[in-house]
C-alpha cells in the first residue's frame, strides 16, 4: 500500500527542468512550469494547464510534413484539449517542434515516445 501511495504521488507532480533527466509526469495534477521548464504526459492521463484539459493518445508513426514541407513517416500524437471556461475542444496532430498555446501559455513539443510496453509520452517544454 506504501508503494501504491508512493506510486500516486510520483504520478501527480511536476518540476522545473532541474528534476531528473526524465522530465516528471504530471498525471492527474495541475502542471505549472516555469519558462524553460519540461514534463512528459502519459497516454490515458488528463492534466491541467490552467483551466485547460490535456488528453494525448495515439501515438504511432504518420506521414506528416515537416517544416519543410516534406512528407515522411514521423512519431506524432494526438493532444486533445479542453477549456473548461469556453468548453472549446481542439484536437491536434503534433511531431517533435510543434508548438501548442495551452491555456494563455506556449509549449513546445520535444519528445514523442511510443512506449514499448507501457503507454507513450510526449515531451513538452514551456516556451517564453
Amino acid at each position: 500500500m506504501r508503494l501504491l501511495g508512493a506510486l500516486l504521488v510520483s504520478l501527480c507532480a511536476c518540476k522545473g527542468a532541474s528534476a531528473p533527466q526524465r522530465p516528471p509526469n504530471p498525471g492527474c495534477g495541475t502542471v505549472d512550469l516555469k519558462v524553460g521548464d519540461e514534463c512528459h504526459i502519459v497516454e490515458t492521463t488528463n492534466p491541467s494547464f490552467g483551466k485547460m484539459h490535456v488528453g494525448v493518445g495515439n501515438i504511432f508513426e504518420r506521414e506528416l510534413p515537416g517544416a519543410d514541407g516534406k512528407m515522411e513517416k514521423r512519431m506524432s500524437a494526438k493532444v486533445d484539449t479542453f477549456d473548461t471556461e469556453t468548453k472549446e475542444e481542439q484536437s491536434h496532430t503534433v511531431i517533435v517542434g510543434t508548438e501548442l498555446t495551452l491555456g494563455k501559455e506556449h509549449y513546445r513539443v520535444t519528445a514523442v515516445d511510443y512506449g514499448k510496453d507501457a503507454p507513450g509520452t510526449i515531451t513538452l517544454k514551456r516556451l517564453p
